[in-house]
């Protein structure tokens, strides 16, 4: 293991990105071998649509796990539990907001699947 916090863990040979944002209060698993772009933000952490007094009600975290070998380009946005399958990519500036299916390309915001990748 590269690095673990009692939040973040990064595992071996994994690269990350210039200001790259940890929010991260549940937890975030970044396997082996993973590229991370600059500016690449995860997010574990959302609130409730609040009353009009406070529009930002109750909080909720969920997860956020990026399985080995993936890669996530500079600019994209990685939403509370989300799981990034093994050797998937994230093109550059994408929101990911559901789950990416290991080695498979996903682009745009919202992130939808562009095609499988070769394995």
């Amino acid at each position: 293991m590269l690095f673990r916090s009692t939040s973040v863990a990064i595992g071996d040979a994994s690269l990350i990105g210039y200001r790259t944002l940890f929010d991260v209060r549940t937890g975030l698993n970044i396997g082996k071998n993973v590229a991370i772009g600059a500016y690449v933000s995860f997010v574990d952490t959302d609130h409730d649509l609040g009353d009009p007094t406070r529009r930002a009600g109750r909080s909720s975290s969920a997860p956020i796990t990026v399985g080995d070998g993936a890669r996530i380009s500079t600019g994209s946005i990685v939403l509370p539990g989300v799981r990034i399958g093994a050797g998937a990519v994230v093109g550059a500036g994408s929101l990911v907001r559901e789950d990416c299916e290991p080695h498979a390309l996903y682009v745009g915001r919202p992130a939808r699947k562009v095609r499988d990748l070769p394995r």
